[in-house]
């Protein structure tokens, strides 16, 4: 459901993709002697890269990506030699007068062409990251002495305020500050601090927006002056500290 479904896009790429392999295979496999083609290592292999990771890929909770690429690369290699064969077979029978052959190459061709896209965006001009992990990011680089702070945050989308990271947001601010992610937002930072239960210091990522909004008062009642790293992409670092 996940690559077949909301992740396809409007062209339903996976599925496109998929469907002309199921019925590329089937063709191949009555050309060339049925299940006994199964026995072939090539095919064996090929649908052993497939499938490997997409079985492991589906049987974790965490559902990022990249972590199908492996399956996606091998899709498209068997695609093209299974189109290959649809082709030279098509030129033996009525299905080169029927235009199938040019159905099933357009098809392909606009299914690599999307691929090709998805992959350039992500890997290219740092889009495989998000602006917040970009800001946490620049935090963690140009502030050595906020290492291995506890850090909260606190994102406010369609009017509600979401303080629960998520395992790849935990992974950036692990990998690059070795941060103490923790869920929840002013409700539970400032309570902590007063216990001392956090330390002296703990580290607020926020909107700009909801810091002027919410974060900012509650810090004045609370008598609390933060400092606040600034990365400029609408994205802000407050520290939070009891010393200060």
């Amino acid at each position: 459901s996940y690559y077949l479904g909301r992740m396809s896009g409007e062209l339903q790429v996976y599925l496109v993709a998929l469907v002309l392999l199921l019925l590329g295979m089937v063709l191949a496999l009555r050309k060339n002697g049925g299940l006994k083609a199964l026995k072939n290592s090539d095919v064996l292999g090929f649908a052993l890269w497939i499938l490997v990771p997409a079985l492991a890929f589906s049987a974790v909770r965490t559902k990022l990506l990249w972590y199908e690429y492996p399956a996606v690369t091998a899709l498209l290699i068997a695609s093209a030699v299974v189109c290959g064969l649809v082709v030279n077979d098509a030129k033996q029978t009525k299905l080169v007068r029927e235009g199938m052959w040019l159905f099933v190459m357009g098809t392909a061709m606009v299914f690599s062409i999307r691929l090709l896209l998805i992959f350039h965006n992500y890997g290219i001009g740092g889009n495989q990251i998000n602006e917040f992990q970009r800001t946490i990011i620049e935090v963690a680089v140009f502030n050595d002495d906020t290492k291995s702070m506890p850090v909260y945050r606190a994102l406010e989308e369609d009017g509600e305020v979401m303080t629960n990271w998520a395992q790849q947001d935990v992974f950036v601010a692990e990998a690059y500050g070795d941060y103490i992610c923790r869920n929840g937002g002013m409700e539970d930072i400032l309570p902590n601090l007063e216990e001392g239960t956090e330390g002296f210091d703990v580290i607020l990522f926020t909107t700009r927006e909801y810091y002027d909004k919410a974060v900012s008062p509650a810090l004045d009642e609370w008598g609390y002056l933060p400092q606040i790293y600034t990365p400029g992409r609408g994205y802000v670092g407050v520290r939070i500290s009891t010393e200060y």
